[in-house]
């Protein structure tokens, strides 16, 4: 069954019970502190499956906290410390069948007014994590786990008596003994009969009378993670978390993964003054290509506060270190690392990928737009006034470009960093006030994905994407030198030709081993050749967005002009809340309508993406109604409905 159809049938059967998702058993979540009671929802069934909570501030240098359902709501655990177990009543107050709630009391620990937090949580899952608590005996003895196949890595804590975290991990255990300790910054030691000389297995792992992992009348807590059990997505065939190791160069190192990971955590292994990090995708401020602050990263070995270095950065297959960075990429040196893989579950409902929200207010450094989903890119324009058409992503941390001109990248304006479903201004003037438009997209297999890479000398490259079909539609900019257009890819017309947002020309054809080299997108890749550097410019960062037809979600799609009405089937239910059309045969506008502002019968106001002009509001060219199942281009439009000219459209539900 080809993704389409499988996602498909998911979207209409609710997805079957069977099928787990990373989604459903780790998330990354963002928020703000607010002193008050707050209820952490992030679709994690603590309650009925079990898990971890991991709670830390980002803005403070606070010590953070590891909650699990084994040992119980008021237990906290400490990771930068060699403290026993401790009882806190005020702090987490439950467990959720979606997340975890948290208390008015908690101060700056986990619930500080107006302070940075983030929560990882870990569902309990064979394949993916573990939890089981022991009794210390002070002699050799097994524990057996739920894991179902060989842990990558285990964490043991000492509950009882303050003891250091010993961490075994699969590219340590040349010596089966070897281990790492999770609070502290020194390399990996061989103990003395720490793991009792014996391997893990799928059923159980072994201890024997090392203090820290089974003295005799203490009790511990052991944390297992798989590694690379294939058992995960809809054919149940993915891996979810992968932990291995590399040797640092210092200068970059692709790690192939087979996957893009949301979460990452690194330590080196051969030298003794070196922080454990864990960064990820939500708080990562990656910037790629800019040589600065790549990884925005919190170290579980200290109090500290988040920081940002040149370190790591995530790639459509894996992951990217770059630099000398000690912590991550001294040459020479050897490191760990465990990646769990980014979000991939289909989704439901339009509803859940995108959204459209207006804002008439003035905008200024401080507003937020919340789209009720984790946004991975904006497009955001003053619509009752001229206004350039501002475009950015999570990828690039903010930094945005304008889809109507030809300009260099600008410096960021907005940050998805702050809380899960918003995204927050943080560059705006104050004197910018009027009707704002924003349009908010999640990254989402068969639908929607993002990518950056940096130009070659030479041609073609190979840019492998998360997408997992083949794109129909791709935007794509030269961003960190000026004067460069978007090229743009539709699958009508193929890769020999392309199409500009900033321009109304039609669409140009050539065989020359050019822009998309002549080479069909597929579902894990595509191709670029060189045509004025505008695709393949070398040393120069380029941001590519891909579109699919996701059935009842999205539909990538043409049509031929007749002067007559024409309607649309997109195949959705209730009619699209948001259409793109251009003319491609001949010259037009990049055409952008909205429920939001109303694309209905009567009066539809329309903006152009390739234009600051402010919207245009006395025009009736399409409609919509609640049983449509696309939309409707009426006869009078003069621009939509050129007899026989042809017409792409990207078109969501």
């Amino acid at each position: 069954m080809d993704p389409i159809t499988q996602q498909t049938a998911l979207a209409s059967a609710g997805g079957k019970k069977d099928q787990v998702y990373v989604d459903d058993v780790f998330s990354t979540y963002l928020y703000k502190g607010n002193g008050s009671t707050q209820t952490i929802t992030n679709g994690i069934d603590l309650a009925g499956e079990g898990g971890l909570v991991w709670l830390k501030n980002r803005t403070s240098a606070v010590y953070g906290g590891l909650w699990d359902t084994e040992r119980g709501v008021t237990k906290r655990l400490r990771t930068d410390t060699t403290g026993s177990e401790g009882t806190a009543s005020n702090l987490v107050t439950s467990f959720n069948s979606d997340g975890v709630s948290i208390s008015a009391t908690g101060g700056t620990q986990i619930n500080g007014n107006n302070e940075d937090y983030v929560s990882w949580t870990f569902r309990k899952a064979p394949g993916f994590f573990d939890i089981v608590t022991y009794a210390g005996t002070g002699s050799n003895r097994t524990v057996a786990h739920n894991l179902g196949s060989v842990p990558g890595m285990i964490i043991v804590k000492c509950l009882t008596t303050g003891r250091n975290w010993p961490v075994w991990h699969r590219s340590i255990s040349s010596n089966v003994d070897n281990k790492l300790q999770l609070n502290t910054t020194s390399a990996v030691a061989t103990g003395t009969n720490v793991w009792g000389g014996t391997a893990p297995t799928a059923t159980e792992f072994t201890v024997n009378d090392y203090s820290a992992t089974n003295q005799s009348g203490q009790n511990f807590v052991a944390y297992i993670f798989a590694h690379d059990d294939a058992q995960f997505g809809t054919d149940e065939d993915e891996s979810i978390v992968k932990c291995g190791g590399y040797t640092g160069n210092g200068s970059s190192i692709d790690i192939n993964l087979g996957f893009e990971p949301q979460w990452l955590l690194i330590k080196c292994s051969s030298n003794g003054t070196t922080d454990w990090l864990i960064t990820d995708t939500m708080r990562g401020s990656w910037n790629p290509g800019t040589g600065n602050d790549n990884m925005t990263y919190l170290r579980p070995n200290n109090d500290q506060a988040e920081g940002n270095t040149r370190g790591a950065e995530p790639t459509s297959t894996g992951f990217k270190v770059r630099g000398a960075f000690g912590n991550s990429n001294a040459s020479g040196r050897t490191y760990i690392y465990m990646a769990i893989r980014r979000p991939n579950k289909p989704p439901t409902a339009a509803t859940e990928v995108f959204n459209t929200v207006q804002n008439n207010t003035t905008l200024i450094s401080g507003t937020k737009v919340d789209f009720g989903f984790t946004p991975d890119m904006h497009i955001a324009s003053r619509v009752t006034s001229s206004s350039s058409r501002m475009i950015s992503s999570r990828l690039m941390g903010g930094r945005y470009s304008f889809t109507d001109n030809t300009s260099a990248e600008g410096a960021s304006l907005s940050s998805y960093n702050k809380e899960q479903t918003t995204v927050e201004y943080t560059g705006q003037a104050s004197n910018d006030s009027g009707t704002y438009l924003h349009y908010g997209f999640k990254r989402t297999p068969g639908f929607f994905d993002v990518i950056t890479y940096t130009g070659a000398s030479s041609y073609p490259i190979t840019r492998y994407h998360s997408l997992g079909v083949a794109p129909e539609m791709i935007w794509l900019k030269l961003l960190d030198h000026t004067t460069n257009p978007w090229t743009v890819y539709h699958s009508l017309y193929g890769s020999n030709s392309r199409l500009r947002i900033n321009e109304i020309s039609a669409v140009h054809t050539d065989n020359q081993l050019s822009d998309w080299y002549l080479t069909t997108p597929t579902d894990s890749y595509f191709k670029v050749g060189t045509h004025g550097g505008y695709t393949n410019l070398n040393g120069k960062l380029h941001i590519a967005y891909l579109w699919a037809t996701l059935p009842g979600i999205s539909k990538v799609g043409s049509y031929t002009g007749t002067g007559n009405d024409i309607n649309v089937d997109c195949g959705f239910t209730s009619g699209a809340r948001f259409v793109l059309i251009k003319l491609a045969s001949g010259e037009g506008n990049w055409y952008v309508y909205d429920s939001v502002r109303g694309i209905g019968s009567g009066n539809d106001p329309f903006l152009k993406l390739n234009s600051s002009a402010a919207q245009t509001s006395n025009s009736d060219y399409i409609d919509i109604d609640a049983s449509s199942t696309g939309f409707k281009i009426n006869s009078g439009s003069s621009f939509l409905n050129i007899s026989g000219g042809t017409y792409i459209f990207l078109a969501i539900a």
